[in-house]
C-alpha cells in the first residue's frame, strides 16, 4: 500500500496490462524525483487487486491515468479515473493527471479533462519524457511551460454553443457593467432567487443579445456558461430548462440523460454546479422567463450565477433588474454607420431612420443588414418601401404601437431575401409557426406534397433550402447552427411573418403540422431527444392549428406519443405532448360544437 519508498503514496498509477511498461517508466521517473508511487505491477503482486486499489483511491494519492485506446474500454479503469472527479467534475483541483501514451481521442467524461501528450516523446528523448512527466505533476505555478507547453492539451471550456459574440454590438448605457456588478457583488447568504439578475425590456430591445454578449465577454471568469430556454409560463412546465440541464449533466455524469426521473436528474445537475468543487462559479442564463415561477422552481444555489431575460417589467422585489430600452439617437446613429459600412448617408438621414423604427435595436439591426446588402438603396428608398408594408390593411397584433414599424422592417427584409433566394419567404412562412429556437432542418425536408406550392421546390432540394436559409441568416432574420442543423428565429420576426400571410395562415400552419407528424419518430429511449424537441414545436403549433381533419390527426398522433413514452419517462415529460394535443382538440370542438368525434377526442384528451 505504501509503495516502494515507504510512507503514504503521492500517486496511484491507473493503467491497463498493455501499457504496463510505460506505466513503470512513469513510476520510476516520479520516484527518482522523490515521489511515492502506488503501482499495480509492483505493489499489488500478492494482494487482492480490488481491495488494494480501493484503499489507494481512498487515500490522498493523486491518480495518474495512462491513457490509451485499451484504457478507454476497461470498466475498472473508468472506475479508477472517475473517482477523483466525483467532487471535482472538471478536475480543476488536478487530482487526476491524464498522460496519453498512445494516439486516441478521450471519450465520455474524459473529453472535458486536460491532458499531457507523451506520444511524441514516449520512444524518443528520455530526458524530455522525464521533463514532461515531472511538469505534469507540478502545481500550475511551478511548471516550465516554455519547455513543455507543446505537450499540454487544454480541455475545451464548457460553453454553450449559443454563447458567441454579436457583430457590431452596442452597449448603450453601460449595461454590461451593471450586469457584472450585480452578479459579482451579492449577499452570499441571500436566497437563490434573490441572487438572480434579470435583463428586462420589451421584445426587440436586445435582452438576449445583451445576456449573450455578457456571457461571451466574461466566460473566462466562470467554470462554464450554459444557456437555457426558460419559456413556459409562470407555472411551467419548463422543458427547455430541464432538457438543457440534463444535456449539461452528460459532461459530468455519464448516462444521466437516460435516467427515468429527468426532473430529478436536472436538479442534480444544479447541485453539481453549486457543490462540485469548481474553483470558479458557473453562469446559467435563463432566456425568455415568463414569470418568477421558473426562477423559483429552478433556483440555482450559490455560488452559481443566474442571469435571466424577461419581457416583464419585474419578476418581484427579490430579483435585481437591469432595464433595457430603446437606444439613444447617438447610439442608434453610431450603430447604423458601423453595421452598414455606408459613408454616403448623412447623420440626419440616420436619425430619421432611427426615429421611424422607434430606435429599437432589433429593427435597426435588420434595417442595417438590408442597407448593407443593397448599397444603391438610399435611406429615403428604404423608408418608402417600409411605408408600403406599414399601410397594409392587416392590423398589428399585440402589445403596442411600436410593433408597426418593427413588423414592417422584418417584412421588408423577408421580401428582399426572397428576391435574392427564391423561396426564402416560404421558409419564413413555415418557420413562423414552430417554437422559435432549434427548428430541425429536417422539418423543412419532408415529402414536398405536405407543403404549400411555394415551398415544394425547397422541400425537394436541400441545396435550394440551404441557399435560402443562408440568405435569411445574412439578413439576420434567422440564426443557423451548423452543428445541430437547426434554425432559430426571433419571436417578433415570427409574428411579422405570420401577419404577412393574412388569410393564408391556416394553410401554412397545417403544413407545419403535417411536417411535424411526418418527422415524429417512434417513441423509444434512443429517440427521446428528438421527441422532446418536436414536443416543443407541437406546443408552439397548437394555438395556430385550424379546425381541420388534419389537425385532429396530428393531435391524435402527438397524444399517442405521450401515451407511449409515459411508461418510461416521468409524467411531466409525457404531459408536454398531451397538452399540445388537448389544445388542438379544444379548438376543433369549439369550431364545430355538434361534432361528436371532436367532443369525444377532447374528452379523452382531458382524461
Amino acid at each position: 500500500m505504501d509503495g516502494s519508498r515507504g510512507g503514504a503514496a503521492n500517486f496511484l498509477i491507473s493503467r491497463t496490462r498493455a501499457d504496463g511498461n510505460i506505466a513503470q517508466q512513469i513510476a520510476a521517473i516520479l520516484e527518482r524525483a522523490g515521489g511515492r508511487v502506488l503501482i499495480q505491477d509492483r505493489d499489488f503482486a500478492n494482494a487482492n487487486f480490488m481491495a488494494e486499489m480501493d484503499r489507494g483511491l481512498a487515500s490522498d494519492a493523486r491518480v495518474i491515468a495512462v491513457l490509451s485506446p485499451e484504457y478507454l474500454t476497461k470498466p475498472h479503469c473508468t472506475a479508477e479515473w472517475s473517482h477523483p472527479l466525483g467532487r471535482d467534475p472538471l478536475n480543476e483541483h488536478r487530482r487526476l493527471i491524464v498522460l496519453r501514451v498512445t494516439e486516441c481521442a478521450p471519450a465520455g467524461l474524459l473529453q472535458n479533462i486536460a491532458f499531457w501528450d507523451l506520444v511524441p516523446v514516449r520512444d524518443g528523448d528520455q530526458s524530455l519524457l522525464e521533463t514532461v512527466v515531472l511538469n505534469a505533476v507540478k502545481p500550475d505555478a511551478e511548471r516550465s511551460l516554455d519547455i513543455v507547453s507543446r505537450f499540454w492539451r487544454q480541455a475545451p471550456r464548457l460553453i454553450h454553443p449559443e454563447i458567441k459574440p454579436t457583430p457590431n454590438f452596442q452597449d448603450d448605457g453601460g449595461r454590461l457593467f451593471k450586469i457584472d456588478n450585480q452578479l459579482w457583488h451579492r449577499d452570499a447568504t441571500a436566497s437563490a432567487i434573490t441572487q438572480s439578475t434579470t435583463v428586462n425590456g420589451l421584445g426587440g430591445v436586445g435582452k438576449s443579445t445583451l445576456a449573450r454578449q455578457y456571457a461571451f465577454e466574461t466566460q473566462d471568469d466562470y467554470a462554464g456558461v450554459w444557456w437555457l430556454d426558460a419559456s413556459g409560463g409562470d407555472r411551467g412546465p419548463w422543458p427547455g430548462i430541464e432538457t438543457g440541464l440534463v444535456a449539461l449533466g452528460e459532461h459530468f455524469v455519464e448516462g444521466i440523460s437516460q435516467h427515468p426521473d429527468r426532473t430529478g436528474a436536472a436538479h442534480r445537475v444544479l447541485a453539481i454546479l453549486a457543490a462540485g468543487g469548481f474553483t470558479r462559479p458557473w453562469l446559467l442564463i435563463y432566456d425568455n422567463v415568463d414569470g418568477p415561477g421558473a426562477l423559483t422552481q429552478w433556483a440555482a444555489p450559490a455560488p452559481v450565477h443566474v442571469l435571466a431575460t424577461t419581457r416583464l417589467s419585474s419578476l418581484g422585489s427579490e430579483v435585481k433588474p437591469v432595464m433595457v430600452g430603446t437606444w439613444s439617437s447617438q447610439t442608434a446613429r453610431d450603430y447604423l454607420v458601423r453595421a452598414t459600412g455606408r459613408a454616403d448617408v448623412s447623420a440626419a438621414d440616420w436619425d430619421v431612420l432611427a426615429e421611424r423604427l422607434g430606435a429599437l435595436p432589433l429593427a435597426l439591426s435588420h434595417a442595417a443588414a438590408y442597407l448593407r446588402r443593397r448599397a444603391a438603396v438610399t435611406v429615403a428608398d428604404y423608408l418608402s418601401d417600409l411605408d408600403g408594408f406599414m399601410s397594409e390593411e392587416a392590423r398589428v397584433p399585440g402589445e403596442a404601437a411600436y410593433r408597426r414599424p418593427v413588423y414592417a422592417t422584418f417584412q421588408a427584409a423577408i421580401a428582399q431575401a426572397d428576391t435574392v433566394a427564391p423561396g426564402a419567404a416560404a421558409v419564413m412562412s413555415l418557420a413562423a409557426f414552430f417554437a422559435p429556437d432549434g427548428i430541425p432542418e429536417d422539418m423543412f425536408q419532408q415529402n414536398k406534397d405536405l407543403y404549400p406550392a411555394a415551398f415544394a421546390p425547397l422541400a425537394a432540394s436541400r441545396l435550394k433550402l440551404r441557399d435560402a436559409v443562408g440568405v435569411l441568416a445574412d439578413l439576420s432574420l434567422v440564426a443557423f447552427d451548423s452543428a445541430t442543423r437547426a434554425i432559430s428565429v426571433h419571436r417578433l420576426v415570427q409574428a411579422a411573418a405570420r401577419e404577412s400571410l393574412g388569410a393564408r395562415q391556416d394553410a401554412w400552419a397545417l403544413s407545419g403540422l403535417a411536417a411535424l407528424a411526418a418527422a415524429m419518430p417512434d417513441p423509444a429511449p434512443e429517440t427521446w431527444p428528438l421527441c422532446i424537441t418536436l414536443a416543443r414545436h407541437a406546443q408552439a403549433l397548437a394555438p395556430h392549428a385550424p379546425p381541420d381533419p388534419l389537425s385532429g390527426q396530428v393531435a391524435g398522433h402527438v397524444g399517442s406519443i405521450g401515451d407511449a413514452i409515459s411508461a418510461y419517462v416521468p409524467l411531466s415529460d409525457a404531459l408536454q405532448f398531451h397538452r399540445a394535443a388537448n389544445l388542438i382538440f379544444d379548438r376543433l370542438a369549439k369550431a364545430d360544437p355538434g361534432n361528436a368525434v371532436a367532443s369525444r377526442d377532447l374528452s379523452v384528451s382531458h382524461n
